[in-house]
């Protein structure tokens, strides 16, 4: 076998969104001819935990660890958090509560260049030599975020002349959170210059859509699009073989601020108003949610039945979303909404229950609920064709119908298996 060497901080049992991509990219690379070698953190602060999911980790793979400084103990310390609570990865997303948060953030976006995950480097670098002495990779693989990760692999590639690629699961300098959290001049033109280095050096970068980067056209020649996908292989055994009693609509993953639909609220506070809505329909959110969301639905005079259920196994949630009769999908608002191909989406067309998604209508998720008929993308304010969707749905239900028409051949293209099949190909290419 060929070897690669993987650097990503979230391996298992990190549990979230971030870790799904390496995971299955590693869980699939024996079959192409690919030893994966992963490097990833000792001490990592994860929002979420899940060793279930170690069981994925191939027996071909070999897993090496260091630590790192890690401020998340600090930054809990000095905001007041208790220990036990996890630090979201989008913490700068969250309202600043006190002036102690204030400061914090503002340290984050100044200070720690690129991310605060910069304490990794020297003993990622040092431990990275040792492993690539030991085995010597025949390439270098590194996924983000956080960025730091590019950064250790660049000074690896360079050092022991290894061809490198570089993954983005999501943008660097571009990402979501800055529109709101605006850094010093300085900060901004350091973190620039950092990703610039890293597209340059890379021989190859990957990402899960077009549109993460705003360099000069023959850097944007090396970015090859491998966006997320599902795995077939979590796909339930066994699904809920009666109805549902009530017509269940289920949210999956995280839910910040900037992700908020009032529309859709209202729609449910009208329809619950009346029968048959108010004793036939429920919704479960499967995730963390942001307190302020949550206060902002129980505000709201909504009469049906509404769960917040916290954090599940991966497991657990996907045979949850498969009993589903509707899901739901927001995508956050951002510069960047139109390029963001959330990974639950992949997951949500495998188990083949309607979609009710929110985000631009021409973005690439609107593409993809188009071109395997899976769903509908509504603007945030489009109160009429988001209830007239859900309405068809909850008649559809009640009828005892499936879901009509889904183009299976255009979901197959998104399976894990097909992915890591494309992006051993740019690794061959590369060496």
């Amino acid at each position: 076998m060929n070897k690669v060497l993987i650097i990503t901080y979230y391996w298992p049992p990190a549990a979230g969104a971030g870790v799904f991509r390496v995971l299955k990219f590693a869980k699939y690379l024996p079959r192409f001819g690919w030893k994966p070698i992963i490097l990833t953190v000792k001490n990592g602060e994860y929002p979420a935990t899940d060793h279930s999911l170690e069981s994925e980790i191939p027996r071909e793979s070999v897993v090496y660890n260091s630590r790192m400084y890690e401020p998340a103990d600090l930054y809990k310390k000095f905001t007041g958090m208790p220990e036990n609570e996890a630090v979201l990865n989008a913490v700068l997303t969250q309202k600043k509560q006190n002036w102690r948060m204030g400061i914090s953030h503002w340290i984050r976006l100044n200070v720690f260049i690129p991310d605060a995950k910069i304490g990794w480097i020297p003993g990622g670098i040092k431990r990275g030599t040792e492993i690539i002495r030991k085995h010597k990779p025949d390439i270098l693989f590194s996924t983000s975020p956080p960025p730091t990760v590019h950064l250790i692999a660049r000074w690896l590639a360079t050092h022991h002349h290894i061809p490198w690629v570089a993954d983005f699961r999501d943008p660097w300098t571009n990402i979501y959170y800055y529109d709101q959290n605006p850094r010093s001049a300085l900060s901004e033109k350091i973190d620039v210059y950092l990703e610039k280095k890293v597209l340059e050096s890379a021989r190859a970068v990957t990402a899960v859509n077009n549109g993460f980067f705003s360099q000069s056209q023959r850097l944007l020649e090396k970015c090859r699009r491998i966006p997320n996908g599902y795995d077939p292989d979590d796909m339930p055994d066994r699904i809920n073989e009666k109805p549902n009693e009530k017509f269940t609509i289920r949210y999956m993953g995280s839910l910040k601020r900037r992700q908020y639909v009032d529309s859709f609220f209202g729609i449910l506070e009208e329809l619950s108003a009346e029968e048959p809505w108010r004793s036939s329909v429920k919704v479960d959110f499967i995730g963390r949610l942001d307190p302020e969301i949550i206060q902002r639905v129980k505000d709201k005079d909504i009469a049906l039945e509404i769960n917040f259920l916290g954090y599940q196994e991966h497991s657990d949630a996907i045979q949850s979303i498969a009993a589903a009769d509707l899901l739901l999908m927001i995508i956050g608002r951002s510069d960047q909404a139109q390029n963001i191909l959330l990974s639950k989406l992949f997951e949500y067309l495998m188990v083949g229950n309607p979609i009710l998604a929110y985000g631009p209508p021409e973005g690439d998720a609107s593409a993809v609920l188009s071109e395997t008929s899976a769903g509908e993308m509504f603007n945030y304010d489009d109160y009429e064709g988001a209830q007239k969707y859900i309405v068809k749905e909850f008649e559809r239900w009640k009828k005892g119908e499936g879901m009509p028409g889904i183009r299976q051949g255009k979901v197959d293209e998104y399976s894990r298996r097909s992915l890591t099949e494309k992006l051993t190909e740019i690794f061959e290419e590369v060496l």
